[in-house]
């Protein structure tokens, strides 16, 4: 969460929307061990740096298929594979911005799969969304409704959920 956290708001600093100093505000909270179970990586083991990233989103979101939409989502929200999988329109609200992770993709075989709750309570959240990863959500949906009309699930090309296999 810190991790995220830190992300998106270094990236809205990049971006002006932001004026305060985000190093600064991370060094005054408590991140003791106690509250964070995970290692939370320092900046030279991160796998993509500012620049990267902006160049990364910025060719996905030039470049939108049903893969890259996946990569953009996960990318951006820190969402698990078989969660984005598992994501349907309506577990995006537009207006707020605000994603509901509440489930996540199970399959036994291609034709056999169903909707679980992910494994930990900590797994279900909502998450906030930039305007330029919601103007491309709505892209998408607009490509995709055209294809496949009243189809609620995002991460799909045929009206049934992408495999975890199949996204990238």
């Amino acid at each position: 969460l810190k991790g995220i956290t830190k992300g998106f708001l270094k990236r809205a600093k990049k971006r002006k929307l932001i004026d305060f100093n985000v190093e600064e505000l991370f060094e005054e909270l408590d991140t003791s061990d106690s509250d964070f179970k995970r290692t939370i990586k320092e900046d030279y083991e991160e796998v993509f740096d500012e620049n990267e990233t902006d160049i990364m989103i910025k060719y996905l979101e030039c470049n939108l298929d049903l893969s890259n939409i996946a990569i953009l989502l996960m990318f951006v929200t820190g969402m698990r594979i078989g969660e984005a999988a598992a994501l349907q329109w309506s577990d995006i609200n537009f207006e707020t911005g605000l994603l509901s992770i509440t489930k996540t993709l199970y399959y036994k075989t291609m034709d056999e799969y169903k909707f679980v709750e992910p494994k930990t309570q900590a797994s279900i959240r909502t998450i906030y969304i930039d305007t330029d990863t919601i103007k491309e959500l709505k892209a998408w949906q607009e490509v995709q409704q055209k294809v496949l009309k009243g189809c609620d699930l995002v991460l799909s090309y045929n009206g049934i959920p992408t495999s975890k296999h199949t996204l990238p």
